[in-house]
């Protein structure tokens, strides 16, 4: 019997976020360069031609680990690590591992993987052109999206069989819900590894207002893994069967060996949005302050901002860092960001965290309500300087974050 998916979550991916601002740096001076793109194009179509090729001779019965490879760890030589795919928990010997960046990431350390994602979705989606073209002509064509979907489906469908997984575990897993579909036809479990603050807001995680018919027919993978047993009820109370969720532990690779001594200072992280000029407005206002107890002020930019926004503001105070978030974490005295999900993981590091600005962001990010009310972390606005304070929660650190990681999941679940 053939069995249709609902795309409720699918359709999700493409519906717009609030705040978000995903253009990145400035690009009005930079030209397309028609031959690079389409020699790139090319080059990554290739590899993903062949990378299929190479699946029938792969060993089967491994586990499949599809990694979020956009987000890295930056080494003290500047080369970067997996953030997620932390060997320590991942044994190479059990995984067959899967990127999806899209672009090839400079001086990246990780395990090999047997294929990349993305670009095995763009080469599905030239081979789809003659479907597309057929589906004009019929009289029940499909959307867009239901033709990708069922395209890409069947297509991950005979790469599973090829393979042959025990399991498969995601990073992300809505990014990857052809996939999910195909692995359900076939009959090999999905999970999903938790890889951020789950919150009611999330219209992925937040399932308890969905029809029941809708739940029984969808994409979402068979259990969730999480970092701890507060993110748990989380889920409970959002509608998932208890059943479903584990308790995996906080497994990101956040470890360091790094002995280099840090002066006192104040972290600020940023997003890329509109925060950034609260962010300078904010520095601004208690600089004297800063000067004043002998303190610096780091700011650590999200990824995607133009560093060159910020060297106005630059002192010998006032510093921005291309150090690793987490490595910065560890070290500062206080942490102040927007909505960042490091608002979160800064509690792993027992480090006194602010929102700032938190009530203009509050609405679109209910996780921020559930820090102030939980006390682990204050509101902060401009003028006010950020003090040290203990939290004071009948929860611990490991509620949220345990350690260590319950690695048998791995092998029995």
């Amino acid at each position: 019997m053939k069995t249709t998916f609902n795309l409720h979550f699918y359709n999700l991916l493409f519906k717009p976020t609030p705040t978000h601002n995903q253009s990145g740096p400035a690009r009005e001076n930079q030209k397309l360069n028609i031959f690079k793109y389409f020699s790139a194009k090319l080059f990554r179509l290739s590899k993903a031609f062949f990378s299929i090729l190479r699946c029938p001779f792969l060993e089967k019965n491994k586990i499949l680990f599809f990694n979020h490879s956009q987000r890295t760890r930056k080494n003290k030589d500047l080369s970067r690590s997996p953030l997620y795919l932390n060997e320590e928990v991942f044994n190479q010997n059990l995984f067959h591992f899967i990127d999806n960046h899209t672009k090839k990431i400079p001086f990246y350390h990780k395990p090999k993987a047997i294929l990349n994602s993305s670009h095995i979705d763009e080469l599905f989606s030239i081979l789809g052109i003659p479907s597309r073209i057929l589906n004009k002509f019929k009289k029940k064509s499909l959307t867009q999206n239901e033709l990708y979907f069922s395209f890409k489906t069947k297509l991950w469908a005979i790469l599973l069989r090829i393979l042959k997984p025990k399991k498969i575990i995601f990073v992300v897993w809505y990014a990857y819900q052809p996939i999910i579909a195909a692995a359900k036809k076939i009959g090999i479990p999905t999970i999903d590894l938790q890889h951020g603050a789950i919150h009611d807001g999330h219209d992925f995680y937040y399932i308890k207002q969905l029809d029941s018919t809708l739940l029984n027919n969808c994409t979402l993978p068979d259990s969730c893994w999480v970092y701890g047993n507060y993110w748990k009820e989380k889920l409970i109370n959002a509608g998932w069967h208890e059943d479903k969720i584990k308790n995996f532990g906080y497994y990101l690779n956040v470890t360091s060996t790094n002995t280099e001594i840090y002066s006192p200072y104040i972290l600020y992280t940023t997003s890329i949005s509109a925060n950034k000029k609260e962010t300078l407005d904010h520095i601004n206002s208690i600089i004297n302050e800063v000067t004043h107890r002998n303190l610096q002020i780091i700011i650590s930019p999200h990824p995607h901002e133009n560093p060159n926004d910020y060297k106005d503001i630059l002192s010998n105070v006032i510093k921005l860092s291309e150090k690793d978030s987490y490595e910065l974490l560890k070290n500062c005295q206080v942490h102040i960001s927007a909505f960042s999900t490091l608002l979160w993981e800064g509690l792993y590091f027992n480090k006194p965290t602010y929102i700032l600005n938190f009530d203009t962001y509050k609405n679109n990010y209910p996780y921020l309500e559930e820090l102030i009310k939980n006390n682990l972390a204050r509101p902060i606005t401009k003028g006010q300087f950020p003090e040290l304070f203990k939290s004071e929660n009948n929860l611990e650190i490991s509620d949220y974050f345990s350690t260590p990681v319950n690695k048998n999941l791995i092998y029995t679940a």
